[in-house]
Parts: structure tokens; sequence; C-alpha cells
């Protein structure tokens, strides 16, 4: 994702693995003397705190963790552990902490047995450029872009996603719809998930498209983004098709849909692995005319300005205004 680095932001890269880069970082740190550290996401939230201990690196340190924990680490139990043993002993040797989303918050506190309340939440500033005439690539336009409904998801191709489920929501959709469903991210689950829309018969309705940068093309094209996650943080692609005026059915899981949809005010929640319950909500949305500037203004409730201000704020600079 380099190319989508900002002209001008300066790139140090530490040319170390995340278990050997502590060392390298404290030598920046003492080179550089930055205003701050911005440490974001577990294990580099770690690693920073470790570099942050090492001598002549006394810089102010912002630990800022994505997912919810409780359910990202129940599949993984010696991740689980860890962060019951060392958790307590980590996070507080930062100067503050910051979840993405307040369910996020909640887990991390009751994980790592920190208090709730020495952790802030600052949602992630997202924006999308409108774009609604930027070109999609022409194999999949020609297929997606001219069915009745198109449903659209965005999302790495792990386990996490829980693409199964959505799979089995689009078997279940009345085929008079004309409803496809284009998936574009890439990942370890690819060949298995491509092997499950073969066997369920889904070849000419599913398509996987792979990481397309230029996604604001696809939400403007899109009739309803779907979402069918086991566990988030503040997942960005809802606020995404939120800012593009795209109507939005998600599972209800850990955590961040319920807080960005708000209580399912302005989008659908529904139970997570429930199949149906996904479809029957998919054939709602498709049917119902959304309040697009209504879905257009709880996404700029997630403008970068608000979370620049709230990110300063937190080392002394500038106010918190929220």
């Amino acid at each position: 994702m380099l190319g989508e680095v900002p002209a001008g932001a300066r790139v140090v890269a530490l040319g170390r693995t995340v278990k050997t880069a502590a060392p390298a970082l404290a030598a920046y740190l003492r080179r550089e003397r930055p205003a701050a550290l911005y440490a974001h996401m577990f294990p580099l939230t770690w690693m920073a705190v470790v570099a942050r201990m090492l001598p002549g690196t006394r810089v102010p340190l912002v630990l800022v963790e994505h997912i919810d924990f409780d359910a990202g680490f129940r599949a993984h139990p010696r991740s689980r552990a860890l962060m019951r043993r060392l958790g307590r002993w980590i996070y507080p040797r930062a100067d503050r902490r910051v979840c993405v989303s307040a369910g996020a918050a909640d887990s991390l506190a009751a994980l790592a047995r920190i208090d709730r309340q020495s952790i802030d939440v600052v949602y992630n500033p997202v924006s999308l450029p409108a774009a609604p005439n930027a070109p999609t690539a022409s194999n999949l336009a020609d297929w997606w872009a001219s069915a009745p409904v198109r449903l659209l998801a965005v999302g790495r191709l792990i386990a996490q996603k829980d693409y199964d489920t959505m799979l089995a929501a689009v078997a279940a959709l009345p085929e008079t719809m004309g409803a496809k469903l284009l998936i574009l991210g890439d990942g370890p689950d690819r060949a298995r998930l491509e092997g499950a829309i073969a066997a369920m018969g889904l070849g000419d309705r599913v398509r996987l498209g792979g990481f397309q940068p230029d996604r604001e093309a696809y939400y403007a094209r899109a009739s309803v983004y779907v979402m069918s996650s086991r566990w988030e943080g503040l997942p960005t692609v809802l606020i995404e098709a939120l800012i593009a005026g795209l109507p939005v059915v998600s599972t209800d899981c850990p955590s961040g849909p319920s807080e960005i949809l708000d209580g399912g005010r302005v989008g659908t929640l529904v139970p997570m692995g429930d199949s149906k319950a996904l479809a029957k909500a998919i054939v709602a949305a498709a049917a119902a005319e959304p309040d697009r500037e209504m879905l257009r203004a709880r996404g700029r409730d997630f403008d970068p300005p608000a979370a620049a201000k709230r990110y300063l704020a937190l080392i002394g600079m500038g106010s918190d205004e929220r």
C-alpha cells in the first residue's frame, strides 16, 4: 500500500521484523526526537513500549488498538494468554491508551485487566473521494455493473470476515433479484473460497475481485454494502459505504458496526453466522429507497479533522473538541 502514502510524507523503513525492530525504533527516537510516537495495532504497540524503555528514547507514547481483543484472540489462545499475563504491565507504560471504538476499549480493559477509564476512544478518520466516474477494472465492471442488484463487500479473505455466511446468504437470495456479489480483497482464504463458490454453483453470481485501489468507484456503483464479520474494531469499510450514501447490511459483531450504524438507525444489523437473516436483510435493503443524505451525514461524523484534533489533544497539542 505504499502507493497510498500521500506525496511529501516521509517513510522510514526500520529494516527489521516486528520482533526485532525495537532497537532500530529506539535508535530512530534518539536521532529524530519526534514530538510523539503513535503506535497502532498489536504487536507494534508492544514493540513501541519496549523501544521506549531503552535509554534516550523519552518521547510521549500513545498506543492505539484497532480490534476487539476478546473476540479476535478467541481462536488464538497463546496470544490471549500473553495479553492476560502482560497487558497490565505493557499498557500503563504508555502516556495514553486509545481504542477505535467503545466496544474495543471495553474488550481491551477486560482482557488486559486495566482500568477502562484509562482508555480513550477516538474513531478512525475516514474519507472517500467522490469519484462516481472513476474507472473500474473492466472485467469486473462488465460482469457486475450491469446487474439489477449489485452487492459489494471489501476486506481481506480471512476467517474473521466469515465470507462463508455471506456466500450462503447469496445462495438463499431469490434468483429473480438478479443480484451479483463482488468481494474486493485478497488473502490466504482465496483458494478455499473460490472452491466454495464453485461447489455452491455461485460462479455466475459471486466474484473475488482482488485488491482494488480505486474502491470508491465500486461504492458509487453498488446497490447494497454487505459485511459478515465475526469481529472487528471499527470497520472502515462501513464508514466508507456510508460516505458514499450506500445502504449497509452488517453482522452485529463485536465491535464497531453497532456504533457506526447507530444501533441500526442508519443500517441493518443481523446476528453473526445467520445466513438466512443476512439474506432477508439484503432483500429488504435492495428494495427500499435509501435516505442517502442521512447516510452521508453519518459518514461525515468520521471526518479526519475531528480525529486529528483528538489525537493532538492527547499529547497536549490543540484542543480536544469532540
